[in-house]
């Protein structure tokens, strides 16, 4: 485990500006704040009980019993569901991805997380979520690993011919500092780990499965 500060620096290096700036305030972490939680089980009501800056107690509201956890902030995220929905509608959109367009090598060559999705599916299903860092080949050669591999879920389905149409979003027109905290937000936006509905295609909840503890959305 990290020490405090680490802890403390790492997790706000996840934050937007906006949450950034509540937490430097004290206004983020505050008892009674609700939260929506969401993981395979379902979507529950996470409530603030405690936050002593290290450990984070909530108790969830809306199962049959209430249950209080103790979270550290090593694997905490926050995600302003309204902001997602912005940047998405903002997205690069390079529509279906025709054979000619998997192998194009002159997509943005900066960070960023590409989202495919399986347009055979309804428009809520059928994503995956992944992230290109503007090196070795960046989106272009992303996008060749998965027509040159079989060994994911996502790549299998390629291979099947399936159609994927092609959206990007870049860092640098985010508000996030760290990629990473960027794809785990978008993969819980766009429900893609397959845990969730079985149609998402991708096998956890972020890189080196992070957003297992995900906050997704305040309840107003």
């Amino acid at each position: 485990m990290k020490n405090k500060k680490d802890a403390i620096d790492s997790f706000k290096r996840r934050l937007t500006k906006k949450h950034c700036n509540e937490f430097d305030n004290n206004q983020l972490l505050v008892p009674g704040r609700i939260f929506m939680f969401e993981n395979w089980t379902g979507v529950h009501e996470a409530e603030i009980i405690l936050y002593d800056k290290e450990n984070l107690t909530v108790q969830f509201r809306n199962l049959f019993y209430n249950i209080e956890e103790i979270w550290t902030l090593d694997n905490l995220f926050i995600f302003d569901e309204e902001y997602l929905k912005t940047i998405c509608a903002q997205a690069e959109d390079y529509g279906l991805l025709t054979d000619d367009k998997w192998k194009n090598e002159n997509y943005i060559m900066d960070a960023g997380v590409y989202i495919l999705h399986n347009d055979n599916k309804p428009i809520d299903r059928g994503y995956y979520t992944g992230q290109a860092k503007g090196k070795s080949g960046g989106l272009s050669g992303r996008l060749c690993d998965h027509v040159k591999n079989e060994d994911s879920k996502i790549d299998k389905a390629i291979k099947e011919n399936e159609p994927f149409s092609l959206k990007v979003i870049k860092l640098a027109n985010t508000d996030y500092e760290e990629i990473n905290a960027l794809e785990v937000a978008l993969i819980a936006y766009y429900k893609s780990w397959d845990n969730w509905n079985k149609d998402g295609y991708n096998a956890n909840r972020g890189p080196n499965c992070a957003g297992e503890r995900a906050i997704t959305k305040e309840l107003l």
